[in-house]
């Protein structure tokens, strides 16, 4: 696995044998935790068409849309 692209205490894109990776820390409140997700080939096809802008709202999309935040909005 090899790192692609990264933006310092953020997020890295890993590369291995064809496959994306996004890597982010997410935080809500007083919880934080890192979370590694696979692209889907729509997701590869937006990178590579879009480049750091779509990696970057990615990862901001799956922080606001997180389970945990969802909770505390609906509570």
């Amino acid at each position: 696995m090899r790192v692609i692209d990264h933006v310092p205490q953020w997020w890295f894109l890993f590369e291995e044998d064809g496959a994306f990776f996004l890597d982010r820390n997410y935080n809500h409140s007083f919880v934080g935790y890192d979370f590694m997700i696979q692209l889907n080939p729509e997701e590869v096809a937006q990178y590579r068409a879009r480049g750091r802008e779509f990696i970057n709202w990615l990862a901001e999309d799956i922080q606001n849309s997180a389970p945990i935040l969802k909770v505390r909005q609906e509570g």
